[in-house]
């Protein structure tokens, strides 16, 4: 069976101290040394530590070794205020950067980073040499140097743009290292087994992240219900509101949470405006869909979630049927990701995808299937790894060691209403966990 949560999900600080994050990589298997250790180390190190996830010794031995079995040359990557958080987060400059940058890593010897003269101190700490450059003509016979010899090289490109999250790289700056007579292969398998993973850090700060949803959702809906019994009414958008001061509070940040009720939970991309929305009534369908990330952590891995409740103390039949079938889709690609891992063998994210659906289908429930099973979770939301899909993408990169997934299926019968049910799921060599309360059935919110 794969890990179910424990009670870490019941811790009620509000903020993340240092104790509260020892306490909960203690019990989701993480040893309070293992938690700890990154932080002292970097405390005695100084300002001039490195991140986690940042290219060292070790990660760079790593990627040589793919670049040795992918049979390329190497990997180049490339920024441009920002806009890479591939690059930017493995190559991890001190600083922002105030023009183009581009960083190689062959498939042996030293890394070479091509930077503006201006940039040069900001990758002072970054491995390997630093090669400046004044202008664009300076810039090109920089990066030809540091592609000598190369003919099959990789970077955030797809040009099918089948994988969004991995196509980081635009086309002008695509046409200019052509132009140096490289072959251009996609980095999704090189980013899939580097920046996607977790480390202990990343791991620690997403079940932060979830307990704090947790907790969030169980306030949003106990205030749904007072308000109801008392007659008082209250609107989709003021639970928003409610739900994104309690983000502020509690040091999250994200996306705008979705909260639905009835033909808006059939609509999957449905958020209502703040203190406006629909007003929510008993007899009511409800979806609340939420995720965050702990705001100026180290590695703050996005936790994403998602619920169906009810408006009342009984559950209607079709309600419940419905439920039941997002629930066996939820389940069944869950139980792939076990399958696999205790056996020893890789899954590709369109095959979870696929059992889903599949899970649906027999739950007489194929017409109501909308969108992908899920994707990885990672310091932006999608993260960078594995897409769940089997239909837009039909993403083909096996899932990694040491990452995550948000597995969340959804069932919508259009205009009409919509169920849906999302958990994290982290991949530990040969077990999966899930890393949060997993929905077993539909929550009655007036229940007593």
């Amino acid at each position: 069976m794969y890990a179910r949560p424990t009670p870490a999900h019941r811790l009620s600080a509000v903020g993340v101290s240092a104790a509260a994050l020892v306490v909960v990589a203690s019990v989701h298997g993480v040893s309070p040394s293992e938690a700890g250790s990154a932080e002292r180390g970097r405390a005695q190190a100084g300002g001039d530590a490195r991140p986690p996830g940042a290219l060292d010794d070790e990660l760079l031995s790593s990627i040589q070794g793919l670049l040795a079995v992918q049979r390329l040359d190497g990997w180049l990557l490339h920024d441009d205020d920002g806009r890479n958080p591939v690059a930017s987060e493995l190559v991890s400059p001190s600083g922002a950067a105030s023009a183009r940058w581009f960083f190689y890593i062959p498939a042996a010897g030293e890394p070479a980073a091509v930077v503006h003269e201006d940039d040069v101190a900001a990758f002072a700490g970054v491995p390997g040499r630093v090669v400046a450059y004044r202008d664009h003509d300076e810039l090109s016979d920089a990066l030809a140097s540091a592609l000598a010899g190369a003919s099959r090289v990789a970077m955030e490109h797809d040009p099918d743009r089948a994988l969004p999250s991995l196509d980081r790289v635009d086309a002008g700056t695509i046409d200019f290292v052509r132009q140096l007579g490289v072959e251009l292969r996609s980095s999704a398998d090189l980013v899939q087994n580097t920046v996607a993973r977790w480390l202990p850090e990343g791991r620690i700060a997403h079940y932060v992240a979830v307990h704090h949803l947790v907790a969030l959702r169980d306030d949003a809906l106990r205030f749904i219900g007072e308000r109801v019994r008392a007659g008082d009414g209250v609107t989709e958008g003021e639970v928003r509101t409610r739900l994104e001061r309690g983000f502020e509070r509690r040091g999250l940040e994200g996306p705008p949470p979705r909260v639905a009720i009835d033909a808006h939970t059939a609509d999957p991309g449905y958020v209502p405006d703040r203190d406006a929305g629909a007003p929510i009534q008993r007899g009511d369908l409800l979806v609340i869909d939420l995720a965050a990330r702990v705001a100026g952590h180290e590695r703050p891995i996005y936790a994403d979630m998602a619920w169906t409740a009810y408006v009342g103390d009984e559950i209607p039949d079709r309600h419940r049927e419905l439920f039941w079938a997002v629930a066996q889709a939820r389940d069944a690609a869950i139980d792939l990701l076990r399958e696999r891992a205790e056996a020893g063998q890789g899954v590709r994210g369109y095959e979870v995808d696929r059992r889903a659906r599949q899970a649906a289908a027999r739950a007489g429930y194929e017409d109501a299937w909308a969108h992908r099973t899920g994707h990885s979770l990672g310091l932006e939301r999608p993260g960078p790894g594995a897409y769940l899909d089997d239909g837009d993408a039909r993403d083909p990169r096996a899932l990694a060691r040491d990452s995550g997934v948000a597995v969340g299926p959804g069932l919508y019968e259009r205009g009409v209403r919509g169920a849906r049910t999302q958990v994290g799921v982290y991949l530990e060599g040969r077990s999966v966990e899930i890393t949060g309360p997993l929905q077993e059935q539909i929550i009655p919110i007036l229940r007593p």
